[in-house]
């Protein structure tokens, strides 16, 4: 019919036609994207964003804070009440088996509890031979709990299972980490030539009086000091800090913070176990130690004080020239805390040749060290994180800067290898400081790899420390959940973690600083990523 048209009616009909299929089709359209609960198209991984966001990160972690409903006391989870039973009992087993405990949590009237959420740490010993591994940990949510502990020597096997904190504590501890940013108190001192002022700083924006505001726009981080009476903001120097005169808990809530309630042994209600092996060997791995390699849990084992992964064979490094050989050439960046401080302080006790440069005596502790092996061509430098420093001495400002920023500096090559550890200082503090601190540090990994693809980087995770840190601030829990935001931070990136946390967990490292053995083992793993290709 459209050919009897003139021309110019023919074009304007085309128009019409095609005009009015496109409505339909659009209308045809929003019915099903934005009407219908139809499911939705596909997106390829290349084109869906997968940038994480805090609140992301926070929300996986709030399945590990329990829910607690109690009203008395007595309806608190109590470890001598409970009990620990070997399943499916043996007379002898051999290693490569596994075992499993179950936990009955009980409360101090002995009734069951009908909910999870207590904190528990378990590990297997034989005290004569220096061996211990921790074990997985599974909430079954109802008041018990399975243990699974691998076998990795023969001899005699003690387990030891404890209740380092009732899940109403653990509760009370989370409520408090998130309450505000004032458990730990800064003073800062602000010096010029002979003039001195201190005023009270916060690790967040404090908007209510004249301060000083000392913010990182592209990191969004932001602390800030109370202004000096006559002196400039940019004068600030030191900050000390201390624990705050605070109150967030109930009176049973202190009841159960108490030394007393922390770490309490749960009752076995069975014997040590009787392992044998062939020619009384270990289980051990044959695999080479490779970057980026999925570590079970747990991840290996102590034996005669030295620790060897389940996952692959780690060298033993107890000879000064295969560090040496390993180390040759090699530009290693520290960026953290003082438990990745005590890494250099180890490795310059072993080399004779590997010299401090430069330190300054009076802050000795927290000021930048490097040390170089001129002959070698070896370099290490340990710089400490940012803004939160917890310490009673005088910590120097501008010697301690966002790891992020720190990465950034880094050229980054086949040669330069990088070790980040940050948590111990954070405790403290809503688990949204650390994570926002930690999202940074993954943005600056990535612009890293992408301009030095090559660049070796290694996340070293918290160890547990003292019991007798003051338990609100700096209860092993809070090293519990900022390590799983850490591995919820760098899934999917090109790093490789350094378990630090099974490591003193299977030892019972109750130190914030671990003795040598541990930090030999933790050096020792680290090297066999770096030069898996030699033997002892």
């Amino acid at each position: 019919m459209l050919q009897h048209c003139p021309t110019r009616k023919r074009v304007l009909l085309l128009i019409l036609f095609f005009a009015l299929s496109f409505i339909t089709m659009f209308h045809k359209m929003s019915k099903v994207n934005f009407f219908l609960p139809s499911p939705q198209p596909r997106i390829s991984n290349k084109t869906r964003s997968t940038e994480k966001t805090e609140g992301d990160i926070l929300q996986a972690l709030l399945k590990y804070v329990p829910q607690v409903n109690y009203k008395e006391f007595d309806q608190t989870s109590n470890a001598k009440k409970s009990r620990a039973t070997l399943l499916h009992p043996k007379q002898n087993y051999t290693i490569g088996e596994t075992i499993r405990i179950q936990v009955d949590i009980c409360d101090h009237n002995g009734n069951l509890k009908t909910y999870g959420g207590d904190f528990i740490l378990a590990r297997i010993r034989s005290p004569e031979h220096k061996a211990a591994a921790s074990g997985v940990v599974k909430d079954l949510n109802n008041g018990i709990y399975h243990i699974d502990f691998k076998l990795f020597w023969p001899g005699q096997v003690e387990v030891v299972v404890q209740l380092v904190h009732p899940s109403e504590a653990v509760a009370a501890i989370w409520r408090a980490k998130q309450m505000d940013y004032d458990k730990i108190s800064y003073t800062g001192i602000f010096t010029n030539n002979s003039v001195q002022e201190k005023t009270e700083c916060y690790s967040y924006l404090k908007s209510s009086q004249s301060v000083c505001l000392y913010v990182d726009e592209r990191e969004k981080e932001t602390y800030s000091c109370l202004k000096p009476l006559t002196l400039s903001c940019e004068t600030l120097t030191f900050f000390q800090s201390r624990n705050s005169i605070t109150s967030y808990l109930t009176k049973n809530e202190i009841k159960l913070l108490d030394r007393s309630n922390i770490a309490v042994t749960i009752p076995n209600d069975f014997p040590t176990i009787s392992v044998f092996s062939i020619n009384n060997e270990l289980l051990l791995s044959s695999e080479k130690c490779y970057l980026g390699t999925l570590q079970p849990v747990p991840s290996g084992f102590f034996h005669s004080g030295h620790w060897y992964p389940s996952f692959c064979n780690c060298r033993s490094f107890q000879n000064d020239n295969d560090i040496n050989s390993c180390l040759q050439g090699k530009d290693l960046y520290f960026r953290g805390d003082s438990t990745v401080r005590q890494w250099l302080e180890h490795l310059t006790s072993k080399l004779k040749n590997l010299k401090y440069l430069k330190t300054t005596e009076k802050f000795k502790s927290r000021a930048p060290m490097l040390a170089v092996d001129e002959q070698r061509n070896i370099t290490i430098d340990w710089r400490k994180h940012g803004h939160p420093w917890i310490t009673v001495h005088l910590n120097v400002i501008k010697e301690g800067n966002y790891v992020s920023r720190e990465v950034d500096k880094i050229a980054g090559g086949e040669n330069i290898i990088v070790v980040i550890t940050v948590g111990q200082h954070f405790r403290p503090f809503p688990l949204e400081l650390h994570i926002r601190r930690l999202l940074n540090i993954r943005k600056a990994i990535e612009r890293l790899k992408a301009r030095s693809p090559k660049t070796r980087v290694f996340i070293k995770l918290e160890n547990i420390r003292e019991l007798t840190s003051e338990t609100l601030r700096f209860s092993n829990w809070h090293g519990y959940i900022q390590n799983l935001a850490q591995r919820e931070v760098f899934h999917g990136l090109n790093v490789t973690f350094l378990d630090a946390w099974d490591m003193t967990v299977a030892d019972n490292t109750n130190n914030v600083h671990p003795p040598q053995h541990v930090v030999h083992s933790q050096v020792a793993l680290f090297l066999s990523y770096l030069c898996h290709n030699s033997s002892d």
